[in-house]
């Protein structure tokens, strides 16, 4: 055996290993980190959720009361938002009976944009700028609300205090 070989034999079966097993023989330990505080973790908030808050903080600057959040009336919205696909238009709504012992007026305000928005005070901007959707918004009369957003289409349905029962 030539020593050319003996040395690629030396380097490869002997040297190498015993780099490799130096290098992680040495190499520094992972070091335990002192435990993190506990961050309670964010709430996620919809646009639906922002927008009705938003409303909110706007009628209260007016001096309204707070819309209440009422699931009847999302279960309006959500269907109201589904209609919109079809026929954008109040019209539906319109015709509609949304009888209530629950309140006894309700109303509505629509919002499409044929791209998705990415400023969620779109919709609030542009009610506010419409005198009858504003007026809406804005009725000392409603008491309840529930705003519901997809893709491209929020329903706003309003609805006032239940009637007084008779003594």
């Amino acid at each position: 055996m030539s020593i050319k070989y003996f040395a690629v034999f030396l380097l490869i079966y002997l040297l190498i290993p015993a780099f490799v097993f130096a290098y992680f023989w040495n190499r520094p330990q992972k070091q335990e980190l002192p435990p993190a505080e506990k961050v309670e973790p964010v709430k996620r908030i919809t646009k639906s959720e922002y927008l009705e808050k938003a409303i909110n903080e706007k009628r209260l600057e007016k001096g309204l009361n707070a819309l209440e959040h009422d699931e009847a009336l999302c279960k309006i919205a959500y269907d109201r938002a589904q209609d919109l696909y079809e026929d954008y238009s109040h019209n539906k709504f319109m015709q509609q009976s949304y009888d209530s012992k629950d309140w006894s007026y309700i109303g509505e305000n629509l919002y499409r944009n044929m791209f998705v928005f990415a400023d969620w005070n779109e919709p609030l901007n542009l009610w506010t700028e419409s005198p009858s959707h504003n007026q809406n918004m804005f009725d000392p009369i409603w008491t309840k609300t529930c705003l519901i957003c997809d893709s491209i289409h929020c329903v706003q349905i309003f609805a006032d205090a239940p009637p007084a029962k008779p003594e």
